[in-house]
């Protein structure tokens, strides 16, 4: 009585045909409505896990942690909002980056997570794509970066635009 239902959620209803599909088979088919093809939301991680080759994925950089070095505060602040986001999303950063294989070929690759503070881009996402990059040229292997970025992030003020800058140098060599 009062409790919430404890039954995992099966069913999506596609919000393109209105098809209603299995999860399991959903997942299995990449987000990919069955009946009418239409492409649904699908995570960064998720969206890494089709890609890279099973057992593959080595993470790196996940120990960095922006930080509120303008003390910058909006309707709340800005260590609050990173809080928030890390505990909604079980990571540090709106960035995750591997080294990993797709088909055997072995790559850096990394997704940004809009679901962290919209994907933008902060000190801590500049480094961590920084590098990604220079892990590329050392091993001399592709590096891959797959964009979901909200842009800069405002809290972080002129360090969050030099990070764009930083990146691309980076990509650069």
């Amino acid at each position: 009585e009062g409790q919430e239902d404890e039954t995992p959620d099966l069913w999506t209803r596609c919000p393109s045909c209105g098809e209603t599909l299995f999860n399991e088979a959903l997942e299995a088919n990449q987000m990919v409505c069955l009946a009418c093809t239409f492409h649904m939301k699908i995570g960064a991680r998720a969206r890494l896990d089709a890609w890279c080759d099973e057992g593959s994925m080595i993470p790196h950089d996940e120990h960095l942690v922006s930080v509120d070095a303008l003390q910058f505060v909006d309707s709340k602040p800005y260590h609050q909002r990173i809080a928030a986001s890390r505990l909604k999303t079980g990571r540090n950063s709106a960035f995750m980056a591997f080294s990993a294989s797709i088909l055997g070929v072995e790559v850096e690759i990394g997704s940004f997570d809009f679901a962290f503070m919209g994907g933008s881009m902060g000190s801590v996402v500049g480094e961590a794509i920084t590098r990604l990059y220079e892990r590329a040229v050392e091993r001399k292997v592709p590096a891959i970066v797959i964009s979901a970025s909200g842009g800069a992030r405002m809290q972080e003020g002129v360090l969050s635009l030099m990070q764009m800058a930083k990146s691309c140098a980076a990509l650069g060599r």
